[in-house]
């Protein structure tokens, strides 16, 4: 699996959405999705044994949709509304919401979320075993936050869907031109 991690001057703004496809090889005990503090702590969006869940010193917000399988391909969307209501969805349905507006109730949500220059997908700090095995299809970051409507009608499915692929013959020029290069190069 590609590990990737986003770097932005300004960070995430208060109000965004991320949806990403991908799938694990495993589910087994934790396995990070997105972390939003530059790799410094354990807190973020997790697969617990097949269960999407986000961690803050523990589990506050836990997913109700179905259990995760391995190699089976899933869109999963977190959005971050204006007034602090952070909801994740597993393809068109919520499975989690909570409220990270008052650091004080949430153990400094907030602070793990908003605001941050760099996050990473798919990746733990090192110390850890909790960077997945697996495939990532497509991931999509908003500036600002789908609705609950847009995301039930399936416009972040529809939106993973019709992501361009490179053509083949694109493809096979670049790397003949790549190869006409370095031959150049070698003689």
């Amino acid at each position: 699996m590609v590990h990737g991690r986003v770097v932005g001057e300004a960070g995430l703004q208060s109000t965004y959405t991320i949806a990403m496809r991908f799938s694990f090889a495993d589910y087994s005990a934790y396995k990070r999705i997105m972390d939003f503090k530059n790799l410094t702590s354990d807190n973020g969006a997790y697969a617990h044994d097949g269960i999407p869940v986000f961690s803050v010193g523990g589990d506050i917000a836990i997913g109700t949709g179905p259990v995760l399988q391995p190699n089976d391909m899933v869109d999963f969307t977190l959005t971050r509304s204006s007034d602090g209501i952070v909801t994740a969805y597993q393809g068109t349905n919520q499975i989690y919401q909570f409220d990270d507006s008052n650091p004080a109730d949430r153990n400094a949500v907030a602070d793990y979320i908003s605001g941050q220059s760099t996050f990473w997908f798919f990746q733990d700090d090192p110390m850890t075993l909790e960077h997945p095995k697996g495939l990532v299809d497509s991931i999509l970051i908003y500036n600002g936050a789908l609705s609950s409507a847009a995301i039930s009608s399936g416009m972040i499915t529809n939106a993973l869907d019709t992501i361009p692929e490179p053509s083949t013959c694109a493809v096979l020029a670049g790397l003949m031109g790549l190869g006409l290069a370095v031959w150049r190069r070698r003689r």
